[in-house]
């Protein structure tokens, strides 16, 4: 079991779900510099006291495939095409945002 938690962010979320065995897949159109709406789907650690929905800025045109995401992981959130927004692990301090929390 992992002790140290990790946080990815954009990048780093797409690592993470390939390091645990997901596969990733290109965007149809990089979303660089683009607001978009997501939606929270489990509050979670990451999420917890924010609104169902929230605008975050993207900079990405490659995604974690949800269709090999690892089991062990939750979809916290998902953007309106389906593009994960969110993970967490269910037994390891691990989670990830495809977005940048910054831009909030």
């Amino acid at each position: 079991a992992r002790d140290l938690p990790i946080f990815g962010v954009c990048l780093g979320l797409q690592a993470l779900a390939e390091a645990y065995g997901g596969e990733l897949r290109h965007l149809a159109t990089p979303m660089h510099g683009k607001p978009s709406r997501i939606r929270v789907l489990e509050p979670g650690v990451v999420f917890s006291g924010l609104g169902k929905e929230v605008t975050v800025g993207r900079y990405h045109s490659i995604f974690a495939d949800p269709a090999t995401l690892p089991r062990d992981f939750t979809i916290t959130a998902e953007s309106e095409d389906g593009t994960i927004m969110g993970i967490e692990h269910a037994k390891e301090p691990v989670a990830a945002v495809q977005f940048h929390p910054e831009s909030i």
